[in-house]
């Protein structure tokens, strides 16, 4: 009888534990979709304040930064909406997330490369996008394993 009592505990201290994981993982999910509103409204200024035709450059460096980041964190929505619905933490949209922070960076130091002609800033950037396009291709490596040996988890 004892046992009996302890295992429904067990069972309600489990299901309590899920629901305040749930809970929390909720919250994360509406602290990303605010900060995805504003960085998008974010951007949407910025193009509306600082929009020059003669010196669209910077500008365009910066929309640009600014929409991969949002677009990591639909990404890590995408990863919390997962979790939610399996109760399990899967690696791959990390390493989508990862890949996508590579390749953003990647994007943004060649775009702001202009005035890199010779000397230790040069050598600075190359070592820099070598590094990058490195990880890139791991995370691209670990995502073809994880897709070909890994479990399947019902998402494209």
């Amino acid at each position: 009888m004892t046992a009996l009592r302890g295992g429904r505990r067990h069972r309600r201290a489990l299901a309590g534990l899920e629901i305040i994981e749930d809970l929390i993982y909720a919250i994360i999910a509406i602290f990303l979709i605010a900060s995805g509103v504003f960085l998008l409204l974010g951007a949407g200024i910025d193009i509306s304040k600082n929009f020059d035709v003669n010196n669209i450059h910077p500008l365009v460096v910066r929309v640009l930064d600014e929409t991969l980041l949002v677009f990591m964190v639909v990404e890590l929505l995408h990863t919390v909406r997962i979790t939610l619905r399996d109760h399990v933490l899967a690696a791959e949209p990390f390493l989508i997330v990862g890949l996508i922070a590579g390749v953003r960076r990647i994007l943004i130091l060649t775009a702001s490369s202009d005035s890199l002609h010779s000397g230790p800033d040069f050598v600075v950037y190359w070592v820099q996008l070598l590094l990058l396009i490195v990880l890139v291709v791991a995370m691209v490596v670990a995502l073809f394993i994880w897709r070909r040996a890994g479990p399947r988890t019902g998402e494209d």
